[in-house]
């Protein structure tokens, strides 16, 4: 369940950002995104390295989870490693 936590700091930043001015131009919407962080993470980098690591909170956290859970959280937790796993694939591309 933590994993989830983890997982959900940079999908939900990047869900609100994204969908809640869809005509806005791509600058007006990253600088939008970086005002939801503070000052010294207003690098791209930065954040992409900040993603990087709760996406891998997230795998390591719901990797430890899913070894006393039930058959519902065992699902979440697979969920939880799939979608990190899709995060970090794609921060790493655009981090090229």
């Amino acid at each position: 369940m933590i994993g989830l936590l983890a997982l959900a700091v940079p999908v939900f930043i990047w869900i609100v950002t994204f969908s809640s001015n869809p005509a806005l131009p791509q600058e007006e919407k990253v600088e939008k995104y970086l005002s939801f962080f503070p000052s010294f993470l207003h690098s791209p980098r930065s954040i992409s390295v900040t993603a990087l690591i709760f996406a891998g909170a997230s795998i390591f956290l719901s990797t430890i989870g899913r070894r006393k859970a039930d058959d519902t959280f065992k699902v979440l937790s697979v969920a939880a490693i799939v979608v990190a796993s899709a995060i970090i694939l794609l921060q790493l591309f655009t981090m090229l």
